[in-house]
C-alpha cells in the first residue's frame, strides 16, 4: 500500500465536502446537509467520511488539520498538515488504512469527480480524461467538445 498515495487521494476527495461535513458533526446529522448542499457526490463520499472520522475526532493533530482545511479547503498548507497527519494515522494502523483504501476506491469507481479550482491550481479526484480543466478566466466563446465530430 502507498501511505503518501492514499493521504493524497483521500485528501482530495474530501477537500470541498469537509466544511459541510463539519458543520454538522457536532449535531450527530451527516446525512441532510450533505444531501442538500453536495447532492450525489455526498452519497459516494459519506461511507470513506465516516469511517475516516471515527479515527480523526479522537486525535488532536488530526482533527485540528482537518478543521483548518475545512475553515479554508483552498490553502495547500492546510491540505498538506491533513495529508501529513493523515499518513502517521495510516502508518499507525496498517488495517484502518485497507478500510480506507477501499471506502476510497469504491467512492472513486462510482463515477463521482470532485474538483476543487482556485488560483491557477486544480485538484480532482477519480478520472478527468477527455475532460476540459481550465485555469485562469476565459474570456469571449468557448466551445467544449470535438469540433471535428459535430
Amino acid at each position: 500500500m502507498d501511505i503518501p498515495a492514499l493521504a493524497q487521494g483521500v485528501t482530495t476527495a474530501l477537500v470541498s465536502f469537509l466544511p459541510y461535513a463539519l458543520q454538522k458533526v457536532g449535531d450527530g446529522g451527516l446525512t441532510e446537509i450533505g444531501k442538500k448542499a453536495l447532492n450525489a457526490s455526498w452519497d459516494t463520499t459519506k461511507g470513506l467520511w465516516n469511517k475516516l472520522w471515527s479515527k480523526v475526532e479522537t486525535d488532536q493533530y488530526a482533527l485540528k488539520a482537518t478543521q483548518d482545511l475545512a475553515a479554508d479547503p483552498t490553502d495547500s498548507d492546510s491540505q498538506a498538515a491533513l495529508r501529513k497527519e493523515l499518513k502517521r494515522l495510516f502508518k499507525d494502523d496498517q488495517s484502518f488504512a485497507s478500510e480506507i483504501e477501499q471506502l476510497l476506491n469504491q467512492a472513486l469507481a462510482s463515477g463521482t469527480i470532485t474538483v476543487s479550482a482556485d488560483r491557477g491550481g486544480i485538484a480532482t479526484s477519480g478520472n478527468v480524461i477527455d475532460s476540459t480543466l481550465i485555469t485562469g478566466g476565459v474570456k469571449g466563446d468557448f466551445t467544449g467538445g470535438n469540433k471535428g465530430n459535430s
